[in-house]
């Protein structure tokens, strides 16, 4: 059963992939993380928390050991959800998390160099 999330408004896209969005919300001032058709609104430094746990996971070894499983459960204390992810939706959120943190950075680069022209 696919649920659709309509995007809002106030959110302008950061990054895409098959599997998830991330948005920044102007009005709430969060990022919006939307994966398996949930959504979360995280504090930038949450975002950042929630990649290194992301990031920790080692894939290759769960591919090796047979006697670890093959999902992982992200819980992390700021999440209103639970998301259970195998591994292939696993690489998809390294992919998101890590596709949206390079854009944030740009962004901030961005601003940086632009608010330094005009002061």
């Amino acid at each position: 059963m696919s649920i659709m999330i309509e995007k809002a408004m106030c959110w302008e896209e950061i990054f895409v992939n098959e599997q998830g969005k991330i948005y920044q919300c102007m009005s709430k001032r969060k990022i919006v993380f939307v994966f398996q058709n949930k959504i979360e609104y995280l504090r930038i430094n949450d975002f950042f928390t929630l990649q290194k746990l992301v990031n920790n996971i080692d894939v290759e070894l769960m591919l090796l050991d047979n006697a670890l499983a093959d999902i992982e459960i992200i819980s992390p204390i700021f999440f209103e959800n639970v998301f259970i992810v195998s591994i292939p939706e696993i690489m998809a959120l390294k992919d998101l998390l890590e596709g949206a943190s390079i854009m944030l950075e740009l962004q901030s680069i961005i601003y940086e160099r632009l608010y330094s022209v005009i002061v």
